[in-house]
């Protein structure tokens, strides 16, 4: 009996797999504040100006003094002062900034004072968690590949506590860069290790409730962001609110389950054994013949079991169906993804899907935050509109599969971006349409959240269990290079406003079509071994249904 046999056969659901679940679902909540709460962290204030230099008379008039005006467009001059007498020339803020802010807030920016020639270092500090990201996100899954998904989930928590917390200790640029650097190093272990443990917990029929239930922690996390910057304005505080409370989650994770896939692959089979155990138990279910797992080759079939496909290569042939190693005892890297001719093509699109999701996505993210209005109440209703797309994704695909909807949404989006760029301002007739462009471009990030959502879970069916968290950690490596060129995209707007989202558009409709050369994975079971991602495809993997 196969995992997904026994599964079926104990029944998915049960107060064991729950809490499990549960735990690792809650893990996401420290990825929702760090990755989108430096939108307060380290944002702009609303203006700035030259502090007025000792010895000034207030009660003196004199044009444009200190503010943003006809003679002082950047807020980076200021009128020179001698002897508390306002001279005809022009200095730079000899004595800082007075920062203009909604309620009193600070951020890394005012703290540091990044404006004016140090304006380029504030968007320097922001990539730097993107870039601890890109890093982070191969080395997490090969950890998680080769030693488990706790142990990699413990350790990213415990990283991300230590360097967190740092942050908001230190007064020295650099070392805020570097621990906003070691910080991202650490955020795949909560963002893939965490997602690709609770996907191997379900059969195929309930995989999509599992993916589904996973992203509600992220969406109450994005609900909170708001209004947890605006009871702590002083973003340290922030900071430290959203970091420690991580701390709690170490014992959950620490006594919650090893994932039975895994641990089959990896020859332990009797570890495995004991948890599938512990799960009957507690759901008054016995196992057919004393066990519920298949020992032979500790749980792993063995090479003549392995039919060849209809390409009518041998099974010890040198075809792309051949197992290379013993899983026990082969460390897989991501070399592996290119052993295969289907597997290098797989990873290549699946790379690419990765990297227009977030590039799209950061883009749409820039654009809006920068509307009018109350920055807290903006990013709150940004934050619901995410909500309404998970659900839509888990009617819409659980009806039509995974293919189909991921290609239109990515063609949608790539259609929305289009049409947005080519949207007037107003019409011949002076007619103002700066709300049908607002609209088509929330279309646009609708459909583009629809699709990464998608893409997260296509990722996880696609790769075998030998190779799903090294798959996925560089998949999201691509993806992090993507959010990092976002910005010097979107900032091509100084040349037209179209340009980015034209390329944004391009990006999307070609990820669109990629994604139909990719195999069906709606109610198919994980591929386990190279073998059987190899014929994902094919008829070798029957669609299974569960009864339960």
């Amino acid at each position: 009996m196969d995992v997904d046999a026994a599964l079926r056969y104990i029944g998915p659901l049960g107060r064991v797999q729950n809490l499990n679940c549960l735990i690792y679902a809650l893990t996401v909540f420290p990825a929702a504040f760090q990755l989108t709460g430096i939108a307060f962290t380290m944002g702009q204030p609303n203006g700035y100006y030259c502090r007025p230099p000792p010895g000034f008379m207030p009660n003196q008039t004199v044009p444009g003094w200190g503010r943003v005006g006809p003679e002082e467009r950047d807020g980076c001059h200021q009128y020179e002062v001698r002897n508390g007498v306002v001279t005809g020339n022009l200095t730079g803020c000899d004595d800082g900034w007075v920062y203009e802010t909604d309620h009193g807030e600070s951020s890394t920016v005012t703290d540091f004072d990044l404006v004016c020639d140090k304006t380029i270092l504030g968007g320097t500090l922001q990539s730097s968690i993107p870039l601890g990201i890109l890093v982070g996100s191969y080395i997490t899954g090969q950890i998680s590949d080769t030693f488990g998904r706790r142990p990699a989930l413990l350790i990213s928590l415990v990283g991300i506590v230590a360097f967190g917390s740092a942050m908001s200790f230190t007064w020295n640029y650099h070392l805020m860069f570097l621990f906003g650097f070691l910080l991202g190093c650490f955020m795949p272990g909560i963002l893939i290790v965490r997602y690709i443990r609770i996907i191997e917990m379900y059969t195929p029929n309930l995989r999509l409730m599992g993916h589904t239930f996973s992203a509600m922690p992220w969406c109450l996390g994005l609900l909170l962001v708001g209004p947890l910057a605006y009871l702590l304005p002083e973003w340290r505080h922030f900071q430290l609110v959203a970091t420690l409370p991580c701390v709690l989650l170490f014992p959950l994770v620490w006594y919650s389950y090893e994932s039975v896939r895994w641990l089959v692959q990896k020859g332990s089979v009797d570890e495995a054994e004991a948890i599938v155990q512990v799960i009957a138990k507690s759901k008054n279910v016995s196992p057919p013949g004393g066990k519920f797992l298949r020992v032979q080759d500790e749980g792993v079939a063995k090479k003549e079991d392995i039919k060849a496909p209809s390409t009518g290569e041998e099974p010890g042939s040198k075809g792309e169906n051949q197992c290379d190693a013993d899983p026990k005892t082969k460390r897989f890297t991501v070399l592996d993804l290119f052993k295969t001719r289907r597997l290098v093509f797989r990873s290549l699109v699946m790379f690419y899907c990765w990297f227009t999701s977030n590039f799209v996505y950061y883009g749409f993210i820039i654009n809006i935050t920068n509307l009018a209005g109350d920055k807290y109440f903006n990013f709150f209703l940004l934050a619901l509109t995410e909500v309404p797309c998970f659900i839509f994704d888990y009617v819409v695909i659980g009806r039509f599969g995974r293919r189909k909807p991921l290609a239109v949404f990515y063609e949608l989006c790539g259609v929305a971006c289009l049409i947005t760029a080519f949207i007037p301002k107003k019409t011949s007739s002076g007619e103002d349409l700066t709300v049908l462009t607002v609209c088509v471009a929330v279309i646009g990030k609708f459909f583009i959240t629809a699709a990464f959502d998608v893409t997260y879970l296509v990722t996880a069916e696609v790769f075998p269990t030998l190779l799903r968290n090294i798959g996925a950690g560089s998949a999201s490596v691509f993806g992090r290079i993507g959010g990092i060129v976002a910005p010097f995209v979107v900032y091509l707007n100084f040349i037209h406003g179209s340009i980015p989202l034209i390329v944004f558009g391009i990006a999307s409709l070609v990820a669109g079509l990629l994604v139909l050369t990719l195999p069906e994975t709606h109610n198919k079971p994980l591929p386990e071994t190279i073998e059987d991602g190899a014929r994902l495809s094919g008829t070798d993997l029957s669609t299974v249904q569960d009864q339960g």
